[in-house]
């Protein structure tokens, strides 16, 4: 069972949930966990404030991805 994420979590618990991580020159990328990603293409980077941001290019909310 996947615990779920809670507010406050750093990157590297989330980076440890994710398969196929690879570092980037201003972050991450990673398989999106929110829908069947064949090629990573969520981006993973730390805010100024330690905030994790996160985007998925093929249109996942991050509502989604933290749910999945």
């Amino acid at each position: 069972m996947v615990r779920p994420m809670r507010p406050g979590t750093n990157v590297d618990e989330l980076l440890n949930r994710l398969h196929k991580v690879r570092r980037t020159g201003g972050g991450w990328t990673a398989l999106c966990a929110a829908h069947d990603d064949r090629e990573p293409s969520l981006s993973i980077k730390e805010g100024d404030d330690g905030r994790v941001l996160l985007y998925c290019h093929a249109g996942c909310s991050t509502q989604g991805v933290l749910l999945a």
